[in-house]
């Protein structure tokens, strides 16, 4: 499969880890803290001269949401430690390995944030 079933396959890997509190997208209203929601940002696709569709890069973005800063600190860590280095084949996705890009916190007005992004190359001749 592609990198557009990547959300499908970040949830296994997620599950696999004891994390339940993860939701593709969005979250649903009154989600207990902490909780994150993740996206595929973007997905690059590499091919060969002859449009053969080889590897792709994708992007996720992991927004961590908490009451207090511990608590999503803790899951933060919680899920680079699944993510990075993960390689394997999820859902049908075969990943050939995740890294993390980015990270970035921030308060806003009830709750904290921790921005995390990963890179993710995905094989399609797996």
């Amino acid at each position: 499969m592609t990198g557009l079933h990547l959300s499908k396959a970040v949830q296994a890997i997620l599950a696999d880890a004891g994390i339940n509190n993860a939701h593709a997208i969005v979250a649903e209203e009154n989600t207990q803290q902490p909780f994150a929601v993740y996206r595929r940002a973007s997905l690059v696709v590499d091919d060969t001269k002859d449009r053969l569709l080889q590897t792709q890069h994708a992007t996720l973005s992991v927004q961590v949401v908490s009451m207090d800063y511990q608590s999503g600190l803790l899951l933060a860590d919680s899920i680079t430690d699944a993510l990075v280095n993960c390689a394997g084949t999820f859902e049908g996705v075969v990943i050939g390995g995740i890294s993390l890009n980015d990270a970035s916190e921030i308060y806003n007005e009830t709750s904290y944030l921790q921005d995390l992004t990963f890179d993710i190359e995905i094989d399609n001749n797996g």
